[in-house]
């Protein structure tokens, strides 16, 4: 039998509904008002809050909320449509009321009302009690999420493999997907489908609630390996999840922790594991690869809470990646002079991070880094809560400047030894008026220039539009050239415009990066690690007027 667009396998299968109900075993509350955790709301597939921008908020997405004394006692909703009330608990978004899945003294899932249209809402969680203080949440056009097996937002994912007859198994280790099948797999967060149900009831058949953007990606984030999909939507019989329904490439690597993740409009998923082997069965582990990349980044931001100063940070960050070497592999060449879309290969913000199951960031041992003008800076690595190994320092003002900027491993169970360095040249200056406040028509070409771009760097211009629907463009171009533009396009005969929406959320980021990072090789790294500096300047607070408005 055919595969059939919008199937829902999921009900077949016992082990996946707790998934996305949230079960856990709580201990009774004690009758107080409820208490958040801070950064206590989080996407429920990815169960992680956003890097950058915190708590986040989809229109029709699902979200959880942890703390403590939220409920009484564990309480799952019984049927459809879902509940605005549970167990003497209620959420308010925007002061909607939300419809909830399941309640526990310590975690509520709820689906966001599809009605809030401001650009941050507070959320506010009510008992008999009391209420809780109110989390701040901004709203954005997607944030995605994928769910786990573990319900814990790392590890396997919520995948099926669905055979040419229609049956399907839970991918596993133990059942691996094969090259050339269907898989479908399950999330959240993905954006508003065409044809949506009401809030707390499931979606259905006639017709599908579709969803015409985001993507599906096999390998680490820089892969562009996506995934040809037969259906992408809200899953037919429930509230707020979403599923794809793909085939994977014939030449789809095999292992038993492939990263499958979603490139969404705003920001990228989590990855999660798939196991895969052609012919499927019981999956086989290839030799693991290891990579690093080291990096020192001045970000120089204006247009912020106070428009009359720039406001400048400097951070140094590493990470020693593991994985298994049928997708480990270095990362590519920077595409030259092109404009490319933002939901055709950027990340405009960081997406959830996940530990050892994929693509760990383990562990290089200490480090000691270095600038020329100041002493010599030691960094442990810190081991999250997912599993995984991060370095990162906040570095004094005028760290990231001309001169040598070395960093010395002292060398781990993973990785041995090693010394690099990198010599920053003076910053580019950018020439062009961006100030905050800034008018800008999308009825001529935007061209941004500067100067003192050394010969053999790059500059990288990011252009973006919208406060809580993203849209942009990113070119890279040689720093010696000075200028880049973007032109307007002819949509319609007659109408010439930018290919950008306007919006006063208008803003362009200037980045000098060098055209090659430094490499550096050290014992147990497969691949040549990169070291490499940047240069970021964040020009916030612009303003792109339509065709027809006058500057």
């Amino acid at each position: 039998m055919k595969y059939r667009v919008g199937l829902n396998p999921i009900r077949r299968v016992t082990q996946l509904p707790t998934i996305f109900m949230g079960l856990v075993v709580n201990v009774a509350g004690i009758g107080q008002a409820p208490m958040v955790t801070p950064e206590g709301l989080v996407n429920s597939a990815s169960m992680a809050a956003d890097t950058k921008r915190g708590a986040i908020a989809v229109p029709g997405g699902l979200a959880t909320i942890f703390g403590a004394e939220l409920a009484e006692s564990a309480q799952a909703a019984a049927g459809y449509p879902l509940p605005t009330a549970l167990g003497g608990v209620s959420i308010t978004v925007g002061g909607i009321p939300a419809p909830l899945l399941y309640v526990s003294p310590n975690q509520v899932n709820f689906q966001v009302p599809s009605r809030i249209v401001s650009p941050t809402v507070p959320i506010v969680v009510k008992n008999r009690a009391g209420e809780s203080r109110t989390i701040l949440a901004s709203v954005s056009q997607d944030a995605p999420g994928l769910f786990t097996q573990s319900g814990s937002g790392c590890g396997q994912g919520a995948i099926l493999n669905v055979a040419a007859d229609g049956s399907v198994q839970v991918n596993s280790p133990q059942s691996s997907a094969s090259p050339g099948q269907y898989i479908t797999i399950f999330g959240t967060g993905l954006g508003t489908p065409a044809f949506p149900p009401a809030d707390g009831f499931p979606a259905g058949r006639d017709p599908f609630s579709w969803i015409s953007y985001s993507e599906l990606y096999l390998g680490p984030p820089t892969s562009t390996a996506f995934l040809r999909k037969s259906y992408l939507g809200l899953a037919p019989g429930m509230v707020g999840v979403a599923q794809f329904n793909v085939v994977l490439p014939e030449d789809a690597p095999e292992g038993c922790a492939i990263p499958i993740w979603i490139r969404g409009v705003t920001v990228d998923s989590q990855p999660v594991a798939i196991s895969i082997r052609r012919g499927g069965g019981a999956c086989l582990r290839s030799a693991l690869a290891r990579s690093a990349k080291l990096s020192w980044k001045r970000t120089v931001t204006t247009g912020l809470a106070n428009e009359s100063t720039a406001e400048e940070a400097e951070v140094f960050t590493a990470s020693f990646q593991q994985g298994e070497s049928s997708w480990l592999s270095p990362e590519g060449a920077k595409r030259i002079g092109v404009w490319t879309g933002l939901a055709a290969g950027r990340t405009v913000f960081e997406p959830p991070r996940c530990g050892s199951f994929i693509g760990a960031n383990v562990s290089g041992g200490r480090l000691s880094i270095q600038s020329a003008a100041g002493a010599s800076l030691p960094i442990e690595p810190l081991h999250s809560a997912t599993g995984e190994y991060v370095y990162r320092a906040t570095l004094p003002k005028g760290t990231v400047a001309p001169g040598s900027l070395t960093v010395e491993g002292a060398g781990g169970e993973t990785v041995g030894p090693f010394r690099t360095s990198v010599s920053p040249p003076s910053p580019i200056e950018v020439l062009t008026d961006l100030r905050p406040g800034t008018a800008i028509s999308s009825g001529k070409p935007l061209t941004i220039s500067w100067r003192n771009g050394r010969p053999g760097d790059l500059v990288r211009v990011q252009i973006r539009t919208g406060a809580t629907v993203y849209s942009g463009y990113t070119q890279d171009v040689p720093a010696e050239i000075g200028t880049v533009t973007l032109d307007t396009i002819e949509p319609l005969p007659g109408l010439v415009t930018l290919p950008l929406n306007a919006s006063n959320g208008f803003s362009v980021v200037v980045s000098h990066i060098p055209g090659r990072p430094a490499a550096f090789r050290a014992l147990g790294m497969t691949f040549d690690g990169t070291h490499e500096w940047e240069y970021e300047f964040q020009f916030l607070g612009l303003r792109l007027l339509g065709t027809t408005e006058p500057i």
